[in-house]
């Protein structure tokens, strides 16, 4: 077992790999301190322990939670998101209680931990969460004290269900090409900022792969190239492949890396915190954009530089490990646009601009015999080299 619970208290095995970000909050529960009441954090510790393992009070789990990734840490946040808003003991919610939180939602009036707006559309996912959590409540409450147990105390949670939203929204952002995206970088106040911006675009990479990142990450082939295999993080991702860094990013990545005199294998490539990063982004975006840019618009801008470099969509699926036919992608990888043709663009001045089009074409008819005078003249004088240098040929005999 890669976590026990004893006494009340989360165990972290030992020889356990466990991303920061997960011993971080299971510390917090084990202090009371993750949540806002002692009722919340002994529930998050019976749902952390339920989580890693495949058999919790008679409940089973057939895909125990892979601790070298972030998926506890985040399902534990989103319940910590349920608790700021509603801030009660978990036997007192009511499904009126959470019909606040989820009208508050729905309204954009929900704050992240780091006091950011939450995508609305991602209800459904706090919905979810929240119902194993009470399920998990609702189990001990069996066990422990069944005397207490009533199925109408319980039933609303059962039947709860996220509000259908009419529509997707998709983060906006403006269209850069690469040339664009590397000037923008620039301006950043640090190169690791700089290489972090590039590099998230050249492998499509999402926040916490970028906060993931090691050394042992980076393969260094024989031809100086350099191809990066993005740490395997996310629970619900593609399998990630190697990717080839941009050329116009290698020098850059190399100076980056020189100035450090020894890499180890697990040395984070980007150590600044996220929440420093994705601030200064967004700031200097702002400033230099006059739209803001996320940590994550920067996996969707690569969608679009791929896609403008001719990437096929399979290509852009496993570079990013997007999954198969997703609709986020379909929506991002359109971007493009529809250009001109030049026969198009033609007929459209033509019907547009006549008089342009009529001066354009007698100065093109007049270039034509331009050229062919030209071209009379450079077969004369051909022939008249050829005649000089057949007359001094004569000579010398």
């Amino acid at each position: 077992m890669a976590i026990l619970l004893k006494r009340n208290k989360l165990i972290i095995s030992d020889g356990t790999s466990i991303d920061n970000n997960n011993r971080n909050k299971i510390e917090l529960l084990n202090q009371n301190k993750l949540y806002s009441n002692d009722s919340m954090n002994f529930f998050g510790r019976q749902l952390t322990y339920y989580l890693c393992n495949s058999v919790h009070l008679d409940l089973s789990n057939p895909e125990p939670t892979d601790l070298s990734k972030n998926t506890l840490a985040k399902i534990l946040m989103r319940i910590k998101i349920i608790d700021k808003f509603l801030k009660l003991p978990l036997e007192k919610y009511t499904p009126e209680k959470f019909n606040q939180f989820m009208s508050a939602f729905k309204e954009g009036k929900i704050k992240s931990s780091s006091n950011r707006n939450i995508d609305p559309d991602s209800l459904k996912n706090y919905v979810v969460e929240f119902k194993r959590f009470f399920k998990i409540y609702r189990a001990w409450v069996i066990e422990n004290e069944p005397k207490k147990f009533s199925p109408q105390i319980f039933e609303w949670s059962n039947n709860l269900k996220s509000p259908r939203l009419m529509r997707t929204k998709y983060a906006k952002y403006p269209y850069m090409a690469i040339k664009e995206i590397r000037g923008f970088a620039k301006k950043l106040h640090k190169e690791e900022y700089e290489l972090r911006v590039l590099l998230s675009v050249n492998l499509m990479a999402r926040k916490v792969e970028m906060s993931s990142l090691k050394y042992k990450h980076i393969e260094f082939r024989p031809d100086n190239k350099i191809w990066v295999r993005l740490p395997d993080i996310k629970k619900h991702s593609s399998e990630k492949v190697s990717v080839q860094v941009y050329d116009f990013i290698l020098p850059l990545l190399n100076n980056y890396l020189a100035k450090k005199e020894k890499w180890n294998s697990n040395d984070l490539i980007f150590p600044t915190k996220d929440t420093a990063f994705a601030r200064h982004l967004e700031r200097r975006s702002e400033e230099f954009l006059k739209e803001r840019i996320t940590v994550k618009t920067l996996r969707k801008l690569g969608v679009c530089v791929a896609e403008e470099l001719g990437y096929s969509r399979s290509d852009v699926e496993r570079i990013g490990g997007w999954a198969v036919n997703t609709q986020v992608l379909s929506h991002y990888f359109n971007r493009k646009g529809v250009a001109l043709s030049k026969k198009q663009n033609t007929k459209l001045n033509k019907e547009i601009y006549p008089d342009l089009t009529d001066k354009y074409n007698e100065m093109d008819s007049q270039n034509r015999v331009l050229k062919t005078e030209i071209n009379e003249l450079k077969k004369k004088m051909t022939l008249i080299t050829a005649s000089v240098s057949a007359i001094q040929e004569i000579r010398k005999r």
